[in-house]
């Protein structure tokens, strides 16, 4: 990735952020890029790659569920919005007690607050994810309702 005078090689899951303007992406080869483009604050939840597939024996450490449970992906929430952009794959998602299914290209916004997991994999996935501004409480990571409490889920930005 070259921006102005900085460059620097990037692997898999690495998130940096850009500052407006032109950027030149180079590859030697085969090569993923997703540029999320928005205002956020400083205090960022997170963001990368996961994947996911369908298990023998799906744990499920997360809040409990009354759906079928196929991968090792958890219910939770975020102190903050979520985005996950499938690349490979395809899957079935719970947001909120909505059931949707994602193929490839697809992405999901998650509300600040919303339950939410991916409890089937038919086909394996490889999706990036992305947390926005951290808001209420800021804590990171998956939050459950019975560790942490009732999730807080805010109007606006």
């Amino acid at each position: 990735m070259r921006q102005g005078t900085r460059s620097q090689v990037l692997r898999e899951g690495q998130f940096v952020p850009l500052e407006p303007g032109e950027v030149l992406l180079e590859s030697g080869g085969t090569a993923q890029a997703v540029i999320f483009e928005g205002s956020w604050g400083d205090e960022l939840g997170g963001c990368g790659i996961f994947r996911a597939d369908n298990v023998a024996a799906p744990a499920d450490k997360g809040d409990p569920v009354t759906y079928a449970k196929h991968t090792n992906i958890d219910a939770h929430y975020h102190d903050c919005q979520e985005f996950w952009l499938l690349l490979e794959g395809a899957a079935g998602v719970v947001v909120s007690g909505q059931h949707l299914t994602m193929s490839p290209g697809d992405c999901l916004p998650i509300p600040m607050g919303a339950m939410h997991d991916m409890p089937d994999a038919p086909q394996p996935v490889k999706a990036v994810y992305f947390e926005t501004t951290l808001r209420g409480r800021k804590r990171t990571g998956h939050l459950w309702q019975h560790t942490h409490g009732p999730a807080v889920q805010m109007e606006g930005k």
